[in-house]
């Protein structure tokens, strides 16, 4: 059973709750029946991987140039 103050700081929570502006449940949210999570949304990519790539081309890139340069100094 619920109390009446477990009630109503669930109201106050339900007033001021501010839902997120992005991530895996923003667009879908979790289902769930009498047993449980039934279905998940997909995760959401992950931005650092992409990051890492791109820092990575730009670093063998780069790497790329000096040694051309280098040997067309020598």
């Amino acid at each position: 059973p619920i109390t009446d103050h477990a009630a109503d700081r669930l109201e106050r929570f339900a007033q001021t709750f501010a839902p997120p502006a992005h991530g895996r449940y923003v667009r879908q949210p979790a289902r769930t029946d009498e047993n449980g999570v039934v279905a998940l949304p997909p995760p959401v990519p992950d931005p650092v991987a992409k990051v890492i790539v791109g820092a990575t081309l730009a670093a063998c890139a780069g790497l790329m140039v000096a040694q051309l340069r280098k040997r067309r100094r020598s």
